[in-house]
């Protein structure tokens, strides 16, 4: 995480400080280019060190910190000790870690259009909200329990000496047991069936891996730590495998982009991709959509182009030919101003950002109250029981992705017409909006 900038008293300087930079006209001639380049740039740090310190005592800012944070769950008010009620997903500005000595940040709403700090208020601080989402887990681990009826997928439906092997020397009882109750998180977590009610529940939380260097996560209070004491079992090393890897991760750093062309649009559940993206070609208003070119390679071909290019979908036409969509041909797309609508799934998301293409994705919400209107939409038979739970499996895939994605409620339309207008209004909308990525997650 961005630390704090120390605040010094302005005038003190310490004994083995080094003397005031010259400025550019008090250079001698015969110093090299290279020399003053080096001068000058130690010459605009020091002068904006110093107007940084003077900014903060006046009381102009606050703190040095200044970076932007994708919440992975939802804060209140009322019952979280801040100021700001927050839901999942939400993007603030953090501009002071450390305000007002408490474990609180000073964060601004940003508006997803211009980037700009909206209302200002207090979050939890990182180790706090890690708390407060370790918290949030265990209870809907609980409902879970209650609504199931079973302790099979609990913490006391199995005994850690009856499934977990010792026979590593390595592996202490207590570091095994913590290993354990984690183990069992990630399995509820991990059930579609629970994350799809996570996802509409007013305490919804998203499970992200973690925690490469350099993350929120690396300076953070370890999770792994709670569940030991809170299980009464000893503290795990910190430089242990399972302390660097069992994390969870409240707040995740993100990059603002911005797309002036159109993007490229991806549906999910990825099994109404295909008829959708026909419909909308065959629908009216629809000249800024199109679908882009791909290559058609033989099979030579193709396995020589996924060693050098980035194979966004493809598919296999017969036996000796490939079809293929690479970055280039989406790109081409969107340098005739338009958006390009494809039927890849999810997966090809991070390959797309990672060459600097950023897609709408767009998630259409089935649940059981409008699974019925979708029949006119699959492109062959599906029993609902069926179709509802691949469903839920994609809606798990979207925690996962390195940025945020738009979402079509069940209530927002009731035809397939009224789905068509609805999914153009948020391609629009998504269109104009900041592009958030978070590259821990690349």
């Amino acid at each position: 995480m961005p630390r704090n900038i120390q605040r010094p008293q302005v005038g003190t300087q310490s004994q083995d400080a080094a003397p005031p930079y010259p400025s550019d006209h008090e250079l001698p001639s015969e110093v090299s280019s290279e020399q003053k380049h080096v001068a000058l740039g130690r010459i605009q740090l020091e002068t904006g060190y110093r107007k940084l310190l003077k900014e903060m005592e006046e009381g102009v800012i606050t703190s040095g910190d200044s970076f932007y944070i994708r919440l992975n769950l939802n804060i209140s008010s009322h019952m979280d000790a801040c100021s700001m009620s927050l839901k999942c997903d939400d993007v603030v500005h953090v501009r002071d870690t450390m305000y007002q000595d408490r474990h609180e940040w000073l964060c601004a709403r940003v508006d997803p259009f211009t980037d700009q700090d909206l209302d200002t208020g207090t979050i939890p601080s990182y180790s706090r909200a890690q708390q407060l989402l370790l918290v949030k887990v265990q209870r809907l681990m609980h409902r879970g329990r209650e609504e199931a009826d079973s302790t099979h997928h609990t913490l006391k439906a199995l005994r850690p000496e009856e499934q977990l092997s010792t026979s590593d020397p390595r592996v202490s009882p207590r570091l095994s047991r913590a290993s354990f109750l984690f183990g069992q998180l990630l399995q509820f977590v991990s059930r579609s069936e629970n994350k799809y009610k996570r996802m509409n529940s007013n305490e919804r939380v998203r499970i992200i891996s973690g925690n490469r260097l350099g993350s929120p996560a690396r300076s953070s209070l370890d999770v792994t730590k709670l569940l030991v004491e809170k299980h009464e079992a000893a503290e795990l090393e910190a430089d242990s495998d399972l302390s660097r890897n069992l994390s969870l991760i409240p707040y995740s750093l993100v990059r603002a982009f911005h797309c002036e062309r159109r993007r490229p649009v991806l549906f999910t559940p990825t099994m109404l991709a295909k008829t959708l993206v026909q419909k909308l070609l065959n629908s009216g208003g629809a000249m800024e959509f199109t679908i882009c070119k791909s290559d058609i390679v033989t099979r030579d071909e193709f396995l020589r182009k996924q060693k050098t290019e980035t194979i966004i979908y493809s598919r296999e036409k017969n036996p000796s030919t490939f079809e293929c969509i690479v970055p280039a041909n989406i790109e081409a797309v969107a340098a005739k101003n338009k958006h390009c609508l494809l039927e890849a799934g999810l997966g090809c998301v991070r390959d797309l950002i990672k060459c600097k293409v950023y897609p709408i994705v767009l998630l259409i919400r089935v649940c059981e109250k409008n699974i019925k209107r979708f029949r006119k939409l699959l492109p062959r038979p599906e029993t609902e029981e069926e179709f509802l739970r691949m469903c839920r499996l994609k809606e798990k895939e979207l925690e996962a992705l390195p940025c945020l994605y738009a979402t079509v409620e069940a209530e927002m339309w009731g035809s397939v017409e009224e789905l068509l207008r609805v999914l153009k209004d948020k391609i629009s909308e998504e269109q104009r909006k900041t592009i958030w990525v978070d590259e821990d997650q690349l």
